[in-house]
């Protein structure tokens, strides 16, 4: 299994570095808002209410007798308790982050080579530096955290 695990990442490393679209400073201007989130092989999308599952991770569910039923349920849920999930980055280098209990104001940098967007909320003195790539002309936004492999989708809304 770990093997698998391993092979898994690999591909999906290489696939995202060869199939992103280009990410600067003048591609994330804009409102975005959530429109899914992406985990350990399996993608929902809130707009069409659909689940994808990679076979590997599909595999994994058969065989411990999980159903897909229950986990689209789980994902829909848990996406409709933060939405909305908006970010606005404007031109001048300042940015809003609001979902339905927060809205913040704060300002960003965006460092195109190692794909990072670093917020810096001037109020709790607090820096945030989230990992993302853009495929389709959507905004993958990660926390950093390796470990969990777990993206927010964000679409363009204006």
């Amino acid at each position: 299994m770990k093997k698998l695990g391993l092979t898994f990442l690999f591909f999906s490393i290489f696939f995202l570095a060869f199939t992103q679209d280009n990410l600067d400073r003048n591609t994330i201007v804009g409102k975005w808002t959530a429109v899914g989130f992406s985990a350990n092989g399996i993608m929902y999308n809130i707009e069409t209410d659909s689940l994808y599952i990679m076979p590997e991770t599909y595999d994994e569910f058969k065989s411990n007798d999980e159903d897909t039923a229950g986990l689209k349920k789980y994902f829909r849920k848990e996406m409709r308790s933060i939405l909305p999930f908006n970010f606005n980055f404007k031109k001048n280098g300042n940015c809003t982050f609001e979902n339905k209990d927060i809205f913040e104001r704060a300002t960003y940098a965006v460092d195109e080579d190692k794909k990072i967007i670093t917020i810096f909320n001037a109020t709790s003195g607090k820096f945030m530096n989230l990992e993302v790539y853009m495929k389709d002309n959507n905004l993958y936004v990660s926390n950093g955290n390796t470990n969990s492999l777990a993206f927010i989708i964000l679409k363009k809304v204006k």
